[in-house]
């Protein structure tokens, strides 16, 4: 029995060692041979696994050194390269075209993945992973595309590893992104080719990681820390494009530089803006479910010098960025910029104390990011030292001279993007305005402030209603007139600016202007010939609302001169001369019906002794197309001595004649048209104690003619200018004076 028993045990041994033996040979056959590599390399543009050497002596237990398993479907190529591996593999998957391994032990990996596409631009060709065996670029095949496979006729080799640990990852290059250094990734993965994908649970261990945008630039160095990622299962025809990061879960923490300069040059690709330099040291948290961040995850990076190019510009500071996710606000991303310098050229030209902005959302969702995010820009502390270094930017006419001293800014503006709103304010201050044209200059201290509501990125109008504009202390100069102004403030109550221009009414106050001297008004104001200022200042004070788009307006102005002293031919008054216009809009034009001017001479035995006053019983001013004044007059005057003084110089009648003729209680109604080029009285009628007149004057362009018929009782005369000469018809001065105004009317009509 002892000896059956020592036989069988010996027997079976034999039968043990043999089986060994077999399997030893069998699989040095396999694996040394190409059987094993030809059976899983069937069709090597779809799955092609090649090594270096393999054994196995433990059943099922296979050591690999060089292993390479190419893929490729029409949408992705990759390559998984791993110096050494030892794993279990399941023969019996092997024969239904799966490649299933446990206890995956890996040193020295390398997976590179690329999508195959239509076109790649050079830049992207330049950054993609190289597949060896795999044509560059990986375009997508020409014609059109096969038939999708069936779970019937699905012939293509999967991919099943579980339990891996794989020390050193020397690489990990996904499209553009490279990912090189030392890591280690514990985990597992299923890749069906046009089916399926699952990695994970997956521990990513991060010893020394570089980043680039694939071998041409970094984007990240010295990144440490670890992951856990889980890929969940999903059918790759199901899901595509953004909604596979719902499939992502990912928790943990990284750190590192980021070479922001790279990253966002290659995103602002095509833009003027170039980054310099910035490199950020940054932490990550993250915890990620199913694509969606959760409370807890941020960003931040420590305090980084940035330099940016800007075709001529360039801007220096120091920024931070900070990203988080709470429960109550959502996903907050700021970036925040202090001590930004501008310079141009090399030199300095404008800087901030501090520019913050901000993006805030409620959607949490990776594949929505940001979807409903509203945004904030701060600044504070802006300034430049002169206008004159932004000259060229400014959008003003060149033959307008715009220079300052000091300008500072501050505001802030918000919105959503999903609806493309914009809101906000900004302050400006502006120190020692100057502003020039060819006719008219202003120096004043300015300081403004610009509201916007409502409006849209790319819109067509913008509410501006609440902005205002306020002048200290201007000095300005039409021509030669010359004034001072303490004060101008103006604000836009309703207003809006579109393609069309400016809609609505803005508010101008001007409680003081001051006219120093009267005098030079003669080189602005087409004052009869014979006619001059000689003297005196005036006073003003305006408030107005006014039509924007009609250039009209509702409000008061009021001149007050003192001490007016004017030369009328041999004659010289002396006395103070108010203006009181009254203005209601009406439609497109400015009423200005119950204003009125008055002149008082002072007491004074040296000049002529002479009060006067116009209304205006109608009066409308338009300037929408070209300015342009028609009222009705009604004067009443002591005399007509000014109109002897006048006729006496301009014509042959001696004054002796026209004293002699009493004009006492003077009083006279007609009306005036003033526009740019033209001055016109028209069917001037007046009367006094012994004397009628008939008037007429036309100044239109270069040409200047005036008319009178003058009715004494017993004589009739008509004075006639015309051709720079001056008659007196003392016979059929009627029937000429109708003539002449007929001809004047005419001319008139030429010019409207």
């Amino acid at each position: 029995m002892a000896r059956a028993l020592k036989t069988t045990v010996g027997l079976a041994a034999l039968v043990l060692v043999g089986l060994a033996v077999s399997y030893v040979v069998g699989m040095t056959l396999l694996l040394k041979t190409r059987l094993l590599r030809d059976m899983l390399s069937a069709d090597p543009g779809s799955l092609l696994v090649e090594y270096t050497s393999a054994y196995s002596v433990v059943p099922g237990r296979i050591h690999v050194k060089g292993l390479v398993i190419r893929g490729r479907d029409s949408h992705v190529e990759w390559i998984l390269i791993i110096d050494r591996c030892d794993f279990r593999v399941s023969f019996t998957d092997l024969l239904k075209k799966r490649f299933h391994a446990h206890r995956v032990e890996g040193d020295g990996l390398s997976l590179r993945l690329r999508q195959r596409r239509d076109a790649f631009s050079p830049a992207q060709i330049a950054a993609i992973p190289p597949v060896p065996g795999f044509v560059d670029p990986p375009l997508t095949d020409v014609g059109p595309p096969p038939p999708p496979l069936t779970d019937e006729n699905y012939n293509l080799w999967s991919i099943q590893l579980e339990d891996v640990d794989a020390k050193r990852v020397h690489e990990i290059w996904i499209d553009t992104m490279r990912y090189s250094g030392d890591s280690e990734i514990r985990g597992r993965w299923l890749f069906r080719p046009l089916r399926w994908l699952e990695v994970g649970p997956a521990t990513v261990g991060l010893r020394t990681l570089e980043v680039s945008y694939g071998k041409i630039e970094p984007w990240g160095s010295d990144v440490e820390g670890a992951l856990n990622v889980t890929i969940h299962p999903f059918d790759l025809r199901a899901v595509r494009d953004a909604a596979m990061l719902d499939q992502i879960s990912i928790d943990g923490g990284v750190r590192g530089t980021v070479r922001v300069d790279n990253v966002l040059n290659e995103i602002w690709q095509g833009r003027p803006a170039r980054i310099v330099r910035a490199e950020a040291p940054a932490d990550v948290t993250v915890d990620l479910d199913h694509g969606v961040v959760r409370p807890g995850t941020r960003a931040q990076t420590d305090r980084f010098p940035a330099l940016v190019h800007a075709e001529d510009m360039a801007f220096e500071g120091s920024f931070e960025a900070d990203l988080r996710v709470s429960e109550q606000t959502g996903v907050r991303a700021s970036l925040q910029c202090s001590r930004l310098r501008v310079s141009r050229g090399g030199s300095p030209v404008a800087g901030a104390t501090a520019v913050a902005a901000s993006l805030t959302s409620r959607q949490r969702n990776l594949a929505l990011p940001f979807s409903d995010a509203a945004y904030a820009l701060d600044w504070d502390g802006a300034q430049t030292d002169s206008l004159r270094s932004w000259r060229d930017r400014l959008p003003v006419a060149s033959e307008i001279s715009v220079d300052s001293g000091a300008v500072t800014a501050a505001g802030h503006v918000d919105g959503e993007v999903a609806t493309k709103t914009v809101r906000g304010h900004a302050a400006f201050g502006v120190v020692g305005l100057s502003i020039e044209t060819k006719d008219a200059s202003l120096q004043t201290d300015m300081r403004a402030r610009v509201v916007v509501s409502n409006a849209h990125w790319g819109g067509s109008e913008v509410d501006l209603s609440g902005s205002d504009v306020s002048l200290r202390n201007a000095r300005g100069t039409l021509k030669s007139v010359r004034a001072f102004i303490p004060s101008v403030d103006a604000r836009a109550n309703a207003i809006s600016a579109s393609k069309e221009g400016l809609l609505g009414t803005v508010s101008v106050d001007v409680p003081e202007v001051n006219l120093e001297s009267l005098t030079t008004l003669n080189g602005l104001v087409p004052l009869p010939q014979g006619v001059s200022i000689e003297g005196g200042r005036a006073q003003a004070k305006i408030r107005l609302d006014v039509d924007v788009a009609r250039i009209a307006g509702t409000g008061e102005v009021h001149v007050d001169a003192q001490r007016l002293r004017i030369r009328i031919g041999a004659e010289t008054m002396e006395g103070s001369f108010a203006i009181a216009l009254h203005a209601s809009q009406r439609q497109d034009s400015t009423d200005l019906a119950g204003s009125t001017a008055e002149f008082k001479s002072n007491e004074s035995s040296q000049t002529m002794d002479w009060w006067g006053r116009v209304e205006l019983p109608t009066a409308r001013f338009s300037a929408r197309d070209s300015p342009r004044l028609r009222a009705q007059l009604v004067v009443q005057a002591k005399d007509a001595s000014p109109l002897a003084a006048a006729i006496a110089s301009n014509t042959a009648i001696p004054k002796w004649v026209l004293d002699a003729i009493s004009t006492k209680g003077f009083a006279a109604e007609g009306e005036i048209v003033v526009a740019p080029s033209t001055l016109e009285a028209r069917s001037v009628n007046a009367r006094g104690a012994g004397v009628d007149l008939g008037f007429e004057f036309a100044k239109l362009g270069g040409e200047k003619e005036w008319a009178l018929l003058v009715d004494i009782g017993l004589l009739t005369a008509g004075v006639d200018t015309a051709n720079g000469k001056t008659d007196v018809l003392l016979f059929g001065a009627r029937p000429w004076f109708r003539e002449k105004t007929a001809s004047l009317r005419a001319l008139e009509r030429r010019y409207e």
